[in-house]
């Protein structure tokens, strides 16, 4: 299975419509096996859903994503996980561990306050409650 993370920095890119990059994990059993990054086109949301297919994508955690490349990227049978924030580490470990849907990995804004305040701690370098 490959797992596509929308990346912006060491953290989930905010919108997937314009991530420049993204981590290609290969796993199989809950294990990854190698990690690649990729640059994904500017151009237009049918070449970005046109890259994931290409490069074998199975599931795309990213942050916000427009309903128009939503729909692309489901139409190719990938499977979408947005909505999502983070440490790119973290976010993989919750995804192995099952946890992704923990409040703390909900991006801001998207109707979850306890996501908002634990973002605001890391950005101001507190430790999250």
């Amino acid at each position: 299975m490959r797992l596509a993370i929308a990346v912006w920095g060491c953290e989930v890119s905010p919108v997937f419509d314009f991530a420049h990059r993204i981590l290609v994990v290969q796993c199989e059993d809950d294990q990854v096996h190698a990690r690649y990054h990729y640059e994904i086109p500017d151009e237009s949301m049918a070449a970005r859903a046109e890259r994931l297919r290409e490069l074998g994508v199975n599931v795309l955690v990213c942050g916000a994503i427009s309903n128009p490349l939503a729909k692309m990227i489901n139409g190719l049978g990938i499977t979408l996980i947005p909505w999502k924030c983070g440490l790119i580490e973290e976010v993989l470990v919750a995804y192995f561990s099952g946890t992704l849907e923990d409040p703390r990995f909900a991006l801001p804004g998207a109707g979850n306050e306890r996501a908002i305040e634990i973002r605001h701690n890391r950005m101001e370098g507190r430790e999250a409650l």
